[in-house]
């Protein structure tokens, strides 16, 4: 995917970035890979997820609730938080919508591998304070 990305046009770029985002709640059995996918396409296609990242967070933030993902989605929070650039179009509600999902799991978190959780959630709250 990514090795192709000089020969595909923005439009396609999008529209890749769509097809992932529709992944992650239009089927059972593909989130998880939608997830680790855009976690890729925030460093790879930085135009497009910054254009489309405030559906995605949108679409995370209905997910959120789901255990099996929480560290999936985690850890593409913390991805997100290193690459400053994508997320400068936020407004009120998307970070809102971001302290949501990640204040979720200080909450709920599984008793096992609680400490990496919370280190995982101090990496992705810290920044914004």
């Amino acid at each position: 995917m990514i090795a192709y990305k000089h020969i595909l046009s923005k439009k396609q770029h999008d529209e890749m970035i769509l097809c992932f985002e529709k992944g992650l709640y239009r089927w059972s059995n593909t989130p998880k890979t939608c997830i680790h996918a855009l976690t890729i396409c925030n460093l790879e296609l930085p135009l497009s997820m910054t254009k489309l990242l405030q559906s995605i967070i949108l679409k995370l933030s209905q997910i959120a609730s789901n255990v099996r993902l929480s560290l999936h989605i985690l850890e593409f929070l913390s991805a997100l938080i290193q690459i400053p650039d994508l997320y400068i179009n936020f407004v009120e509600a998307d970070y809102k919508r971001l302290f949501g999902i990640a204040l979720q799991y200080v909450t709920f978190r599984p008793v096992k591998g609680k400490n990496y959780f919370l280190s995982v959630e101090v990496k992705i709250l810290n920044p914004y304070f």
